[in-house]
């Protein structure tokens, strides 16, 4: 009995036992797998990653950070891209891929707002869900958002609107809208008990959710360790001066993504939270080994390696060195720089883009006497850039064809990059790095160069010159065709004529130098670079003279200062070392020198406009010309013209010329404003053709009336000129003109009593409404009232001559009132091509009054007036 009795008390024990066992097996719930699919602006095609899920990973402190949940987020946010609008014309889709996410993920009660509009400025697409969770601190409604990072439409154009807030404008307002959806959906699903949220988001997404959470983590409902916040790819979102206090947002950015460094850390801005760094080239000497393991990740979902364009990274950083040598302070930004972004985005058709651009370079307190070296150097190196886009030396050297134009600009800010990185490693210690500067030295190519860390050789590459320094002669060892960089080479390579080194300062880097039987002189440029802040930080120039068959090691000393040693020993009077600091443009020049050789944006800029007003004006004078002799046979036909007469195209392309010119010469004026002499000899062009066809019809007609206007066109000329330079004796010069056309109008035509009264009515009307208007004009308002007389007069003299008289007479007339106005009201590039324009016309026209056309049977021009064929013949005879 007591055997019986001992085997029921053990029976009873196991089956106390089994209710722990199944415990103990729900907190070790194993990781399930989920997709995430979104669309890769890398390959153009929609990328499906695994990920594992396992609810119990909010169980513990949001403030400690899990890599598992990081992968997890990154899902979450690349799943809530918005597809590409051509492939999914349906709105109503455009959230599907993050509704599958969720559900997958067990969440419920998905809530979608805004993927199924046409997003404008303001909008955030978001979906939600929430799931219950048994933790082993008690249950809890894990609440998940998913907010659209990729696909943007007009939303983006918020991230120019930095405003001068506490925080970025444009992010803000998104992050309160997103807020509120949060605690209306707690309300809505009336949602109670412990509550935890899970945010995530890439790029634009991810600073809307690194506020939001910053939001979350003050309210009253929740406290920091219940707010998962995993953000990628984060821009800069707040000016507060503490935003590290929340340890429970985590932003993973890369140290070359130019996005995290905006708006600049300069400004004062900075991200709520901790920020994560993946692997650089620049600062980690690891890297390429790390590189090999997220490859594995990135040919899984790109279907293409892992590529690495150092220029292009090296380019966009040197673009935002300018900018914020340009605009080093927000509040610039926002007064002078913001709208007209926004602008752009908004009208990006070509010339809108041009009107804003050139308004942007004459824009007084952005581009000033400080920063208009730098302006004129940043256009100069894109247009550098440009034109040598598909050279060796250019960015396209480490081009990848089988990707996107954006993935290969924009590689360090794309998903793909992101996911591979952080996919690659398991824990945190194995992929995110602290160092956060590095060194880039550029020395003159007349030496072969090798690199070594910790006093191991790493690798080399040849001398492209041998320069004989007391004649200055170069010859040259590899030419341009043949200059490749040694296979295997990560730190060296050239940059034009120089060698370039980077030098990471993880590890102890060193360069070495071997003269051969001759004295040369060493001269190196050490760049020091602060990873992710957008600017150079200073500029370091160190020379020193070898003798034949010296040694040179330079390297860094226990200051973190350059050191050089021979191994003849050190020699103090051949060593020079520079003083003070260079600016950020003057270190891009030193990079790129041959970008400062080529032509001048301001030069491109002319030639671009032109090639396209000389392809454009081509255009429209052979259409023009069609239409003239369509017209011309027609007036034949119908017996309004002599048969013998031939058409002409001399006033039309005498026309098409001024306005060619004059088109040039405004442009010009504004790229090359302080070259009066060159605008001057576009004006003198441009007189001289108004004359010659004056001149043609004074030929053709011999009358007092085409000599006067061929004279007046002298004036007109002369005038044009002087203005330039002397604005009174140029308007007096005009108002010659038009005194010398009142009196050939006079003679070729008495004015009536009507004329007179019309004269007298429209005189007094202006000089009334010239000395109403407000202000302190001074000599300007008896200009005009004297202009007012000259040119009334000339006008109203016009009305009963021919019909190009009494035009061009109305249109030099109103040019005279719109540029009145623009002198009243401020002139504007458009306002001044308007008036300048219709000044042209009206010369135009008033020059070509005696052209008609030219008789081909004995050679004389066709000089008749009314058009009727009886008065040719006569004439003819």
């Amino acid at each position: 009995m007591k055997k019986i009795a001992n085997l029921v008390l053990m029976i009873l024990m196991l089956c106390m036992l089994v209710p722990c066992r199944f415990v103990v097996q729900a907190e070790e719930e194993e990781n399930e797998v989920i997709q995430a699919t979104f669309y890769s602006v890398t390959t153009r095609k929609n990328s499906t990653i695994e990920v594992e899920f396992n609810r119990h990973w909010f169980d513990d402190k949001a403030s400690n950070y899990s890599h598992d949940l990081a992968k997890l987020s990154l899902g979450l946010a690349t799943s809530a891209f918005r597809p590409k609008r051509s492939e999914n014309g349906q709105q109503d889709l455009a959230g599907k891929n993050l509704n599958d996410f969720l559900v997958a993920a067990h969440f419920e009660d998905i809530r979608s707002d805004d993927y199924d509009k046409d997003p404008s400025m303001y909008t955030i697409s978001t979906a939600m869900g929430h799931q219950q969770i048994e933790g082993e601190d008690g249950s809890y409604e894990l609440i998940a958002i998913g907010i659209c990072g990729q696909g943007y439409v007009d939303e983006w154009e918020s991230n120019f609107t930095i405003g001068d807030g506490f925080n970025h404008e444009g992010f803000e307002q998104a992050s309160r809208l997103v807020y509120d959806r949060i605690f209306g959906y707690i309300a809505e699903k009336k949602l109670q008990g412990h509550l935890k949220i899970w945010i995530s988001g890439f790029s634009r997404a991810a600073a809307v959710s690194n506020l939001t959470a910053a939001k979350l983590s003050d309210s009253m409902i929740f406290d920091n360790d219940d707010v998962f916040a995993y953000t990628f790819a984060t821009p800069r979102t707040t000016t507060d001066p503490e935003p590290g206090r929340y340890l429970n947002i985590f932003n993973i950015v890369g140290k070359a993504d130019p996005v995290p460094m905006l708006p600049f850390k300069q400004w004062g801005y900075n991200r709520y939270g901790v920020d994560l760094y993946l692997p650089s080239y620049e600062t980690d000497s690891d890297f390429e080994t790390k590189r090999a393991k997220a490859n594995e990740i990135y040919r899984q979902i790109s279907g293409i390696d892992y590529w690495y364009n150092r220029e292009v990274n090296e380019t966009l950083h040197d673009i935002l060195t300018f900018i914020l040598v340009i605009c080093p302070s927000a509040k610039l930004y926002t007064n002078s720089l913001q709208n007209k972004l926004i602008h752009i985005w908004e009208n990006n058709d070509a010339v809108s883009i041009m009107a804003a651009l050139l308004e942007i370079s004459e824009d007084p307190v952005l581009i000033n006497e400080d920063t208009r070296i730098e302006a004129n150097e940043l256009m100069n190196y894109l247009t550098a850039m440009i034109i040598s886009y598909r050279n060796d030396d250019s960015i396209m050297r480490g081009w990848n064809p089988s990707a996107s134009t954006y993935a290969n600009i924009m590689q360090i800010h794309t998903p793909n990059l992101y996911i591979s990185w952080v996919f690659s490693a398991d824990s945190y210690e194995e992929l995110y790095t602290d160092y956060d500067s590095y060194s880039i030295a550029y020395i003159e190519s007349a030496f072969d160069v090798s690199l070594y860390r910790d006093g191991e050789y790493v690798e080399s590459i040849p001398a492209i010159i041998d320069l004989d320094y007391e004649t200055g002669k170069k010859n040259v060892l590899i030419k341009e065709k043949d200059r490749k960089v040694p296979e295997g080479n990560l730190y060296l390579t050239y940059y034009d004529e120089n060698i370039a080194a980077v030098l990471p300062k993880d590890r102890e880097y060193s360069l070495r130098f071997k003269s051969k039987d001759e004295e040369k002189t060493v001269e190196v440029f050490f760049i020091e670079h602060e990873i992710y802040s957008g600017s150079e930080n200073e500029v370091d120039y160190y020379s020193y003279d070898m003798e034949a068959n010296d040694q040179l090691i330079v390297s860094r000393d226990e200051d973190n200062k350059w050191a050089f040693e021979t191994d003849k020993g050190f020699k103090e009077d051949r060593f020079a070392k520079g003083e003070g600091k260079m600016s950020a443009s003057t270190a891009i020049e030193i990079r790129k020198p041959r970008a400062y050789y080529r032509l001048t944006w301001r030069q491109a800029a002319i030639l671009t406009i032109a090639v396209g007003l000389f392809v454009l004006s081509s255009f429209v004078f052979y259409i023009l010309f069609a239409i003239g002799r369509i017209r011309y046979s027609i007036r034949i036909k119908n017996g309004r013209i002599a048969k013998e007469s031939r058409y002409t195209a001399i006033p039309l392309m005498g026309s098409i010329m001024i306005v060619l010119l004059f088109l040039i010469r405004e442009f010009y004026s504004v790229l090359f404003p302080n070259n009066r002499l060159l605008q001057t000899c576009f004006k003198l062009v441009i007189g001289l053709i108004s004359i010659q066809i004056a001149f043609i019809g004074y030929r053709r007609e011999r009358s007092r009336l085409s000599r006067m206007i061929m004279y007046a066109m002298m004036l007109f000329a002369l005038a044009d000129i002087v203005t330039s330079y002397y604005l009174i004796p140029g308007s007096f010069l005009h108002m010659a003109a038009y005194i010398l056309l009142s009196y050939a109008y006079i003679e070729e035509e008495r004015p009536g009593r009507n004329q007179l009264i019309a004269f007298g009515a429209l005189f007094i009307l202006g000089a009334l409404i010239a000395s109403l208007i407000k202000g302190e004009y001074g000599m300007l308002r008896l200009m005009v009232i004297i202009y007012l007389f000259f040119v009334l007069a000339m006008v109203v003299l016009s009305f009963p001559l021919p019909r190009k008289v009494f035009t061009g007479s109305i249109l030099i007339f109103l040019a005279g009132i719109f540029l009145i106005i623009n002198q009243i009201n401020g002139e504007t590039f458009i306002s001044h091509i308007i008036s300048l324009g219709t000044y042209y016309a009206g010369i135009i026209t008033l020059s070509s009054m005696g052209i008609r056309y030219k008789a081909s049977s004995s050679g004389e021009d066709d000089e008749n007036t009314d058009g009727s064929p009886e008065q040719t013949a006569t004439e003819s005879k």
